[in-house]
């Protein structure tokens, strides 16, 4: 239908309201319209309007089933809202019946690596590269680099928990970063900064030549948030990690130069940071009265244990499974939060100005690597 086409026009280039109103437009004259309530679900839903675009969207699916835009919007709220499985699900519709939208493929890539499913999410970052417009050579470059990074980990498990189940490390405050000690491969003791800003861990360049660490993955370059100047996007994979007395094994990191002046100190030089979503699998408490950090992976287990089926109320859940309920509007839950990387980040909770703990907003292992393509702003300053 003529409007349909500017309306999709208007999303690709941001113009988010523009594009609601020219949907609304083609609604007015053509209120069955499933591509133009699709269109109007999809403006919403990226602009932040979560619970507003569902209905739209899932009017489109009601009017036709085989809207791949409001599909791909739907499986996106479901993976916001840590659904991942559905999700992909979604999703890997989405690109049959569309195979030539770019953004479909960067969404199941992200799916699948939330899954860990890494060598498909290498292959839908591949067929983004195939079908998109062969602009942006430095983001293509990255995501090249991410590619080689999901196949090189196949089917590895990444930040996999062992050790005691609460472990509490003391840690010094330097410059006003919290500073812990810890062990890579078993090596250290190594100075590593507890990072709010990062998403990815960061091992220095100089520690990782020192403990024999080479880069399995690279491409493209990046920016430090609050830097300037751009540096090669490394990637590493850690055997382990060594928090007190929680070893977190197969840990990604960037492999970067971590900057310092000549005169600093020996307590305020860092090997590397710490980004949040190694410590995901944890509820973390940070007690700067005490110094201390506490990871504690016992109520991530009791979750989990008390997430499995009730045998007492299978009818229920069959009787559930039956409602033709469309995904995303039941049990809505707020989005879930996630680095700047894209990893889906701890909770923070805070009392009087003082942040006591972080604990796991979804009490689920975040297993997410890169869920979007790394942007040149995606590594934290060093």
């Amino acid at each position: 239908m003529p409007g349909s086409g500017l309306s999709f026009a208007m999303i690709k280039q941001g113009r988010l309201q523009d594009s609601y109103e020219q949907a609304a437009q083609v609604l007015s004259a053509d209120p069955l319209s499933a591509r133009a309530h699709s269109l109007l679900g999809t403006s919403l839903l990226r602009s932040g309007e979560f619970r507003n675009s569902i209905e739209s969207l899932y009017t489109a699916l009601k009017l036709n089933d085989s809207e791949a835009l409001a599909l791909a919007g739907l499986s996106d709220i479901e993976y916001f809202e840590n659904r991942p499985r559905r999700a992909y699900e979604g999703l890997k519709r989405a690109v049959t019946l569309d195979p030539y939208e770019p953004d479909y493929y960067v969404s199941l890539a992200r799916a699948s690596s939330r899954l860990e499913y890494y060598t498909e999410a290498a292959e839908a970052y591949q067929k983004f590269l195939d079908v998109s417009p062969k602009t942006d050579a430095e983001r293509r470059a990255r995501i090249k680099g991410l590619i080689d990074f999901y196949r090189y980990l196949g089917s590895t498990k990444i930040h996999r928990p062992g050790g005691k189940e609460i472990s509490t490390v003391p840690f010094d405050i330097v410059n006003n970063r919290p500073f812990i000690d810890v062990k890579v491969n078993g090596k250290g003791p190594l100075r590593f900064v507890i990072d709010t800003g990062a998403s990815l861990s960061v091992i220095s360049v100089k520690t990782a030549q020192k403990l024999g660490i080479k880069s399995v993955a690279k491409g493209g370059n990046a920016r430090a948030i609050g830097g300037t100047g751009t540096f090669p996007i490394l990637y590493g994979l850690l055997d382990s990690m060594m928090i007190g007395e929680t070893k977190i094994e197969s840990v990604p990191v960037y492999i970067r130069t971590v900057h310092s002046t000549d005169d600093a100190p020996e307590a305020e030089r860092a090997d590397g940071y710490i980004g949040l979503s190694m410590l995901g699998s944890f509820a973390m408490t940070l007690d700067y009265k005490a110094k201390a950090m506490t990871l504690d992976r016992s109520q991530i287990s009791d979750d989990a244990a008390a997430a499995k089926p009730d045998a007492s109320k299978s009818g229920e859940k069959k009787e559930a499974e039956a409602s033709p309920v469309p995904p995303g509007l039941v049990d809505y839950e707020i989005p879930i939060r996630s680095t700047s990387g894209g990893w889906p980040a701890p909770r923070p909770i805070f009392r009087d100005w003082t942040i006591l703990s972080i604990s796991s907003l979804t009490r689920v292992r975040p297993s997410a690597l890169f869920p979007n393509p790394p942007s040149s702003e995606t590594v934290s300053k060093g």
